[in-house]
């Protein structure tokens, strides 16, 4: 009979595709094309259904389309357990069973494919349940695992980041003639390109001293301006997502955070970077030239 694990054995750095979950406590599982957890079925990672939001009058045709929004996500999987023995079955099923538990809060699930890697979170919701196999019970195990995801969007693993604004060049040592001393980045405006396939949010910093600093969407006019003033010791940070948008004023000196979402000018819009190149621009009332402007945002995907 063929070993087990020559039918499954291949290096698992040049296997196309495998998925890494990381528990809530740091536990983790590696599914790939290689013993002992081989990923044998994978479904849900890509596109997903959406709810179409409608009105309809007295005597209309048809009905007339307000919105839409995404659904929620289910990842099903399916793996084979590749043992040696009984005992070492024993065990990889408690290791799965613990990594992969129902109690535990949200997981993070790695999702790799062509190497490329794109992750999501979610919960256990059902597994693992084991398949019998009555044939190779001691060498391979079935097991089922399902995984709920409220946010159905994958995330690129890093979080990008441009400076708009801060001070450049200056001395090193040791010095070398003729010297450079530091200078003013006079960038008051850039072009963030969301590489993801939906709208994305963004977080951006302001760092003093500055009065009412305004950030802009150059492409559709929207902004959002925080009427205050950063001392030089402060930082202002604001975030976009929707339903968790915040604004947020730092001590640099204490660590004290402050919620200053009160400031908010009440014409500014929680923007987002729609796919694509965007013209990003930032202004203060006063302390423009010296603000410390910095934008951060993570690409996001339908599926993958």
């Amino acid at each position: 009979m063929e070993n087990m694990e020559d039918m499954y054995s291949c290096d698992t750095d040049m296997a196309l595709e495998y998925v890494e979950i990381i528990n809530d406590l740091g536990q983790s599982v590696v599914l790939t094309n290689s013993p002992p957890f081989v990923l044998t079925g994978i479904e849900g990672v890509g596109g997903v259904g959406c709810n179409i939001y409608t009105q309809k009058s007295p005597f209309q045709h048809g009905e007339t389309y307000l919105g839409h929004n995404l659904d929620i996500r289910n990842i099903s999987l399916q793996i084979d357990i590749v043992a040696q023995d009984m005992q070492e079955m024993v065990y990889l099923r408690q290791q799965l069973v613990s990594t992969l538990n129902t109690a535990l809060g949200q997981c993070k699930i790695r999702y790799t494919l062509g190497g490329q890697t794109k992750v999501i979170h979610g919960k256990v919701e059902k597994g693992p349940e084991f398949i019998y196999n009555n044939n190779f019970l001691d060498s391979i195990q079935t097991a089922l695992v399902e995984i709920y995801c409220a946010d159905p969007l994958w995330y690129d693993e890093h979080e990008n980041n441009v400076e708009m604004a801060d001070w450049i060049g200056g001395l090193t040592f040791p010095t070398t003639l003729p010297m450079n001393f530091a200078g003013r980045s006079t960038k008051s405006h850039t072009v963030v390109e969301n590489n993801g396939n939906i709208e994305t949010p963004i977080r951006f910093t302001f760092s003093g001293p500055c009065k009412n600093p305004q950030i802009k969407n150059g492409d559709t006019g929207e902004f959002i301006k925080v009427n205050t003033t950063i001392q030089e010791n402060e930082l202002l940070e604001v975030t976009t997502g929707a339903g968790t948008h915040t604004i947020q004023l730092l001590n640099l000196s204490t660590g004290q955070i402050s919620n200053a979402m009160h400031l908010i000018d009440l014409e500014s819009t929680f923007f987002q970077l729609k796919p694509g190149k965007n013209l990003i621009s930032y202004t203060a009332d006063e302390g423009k030239e010296r603000a410390k402007v910095r934008v951060y945002w993570t690409n996001r995907y339908v599926g993958v």
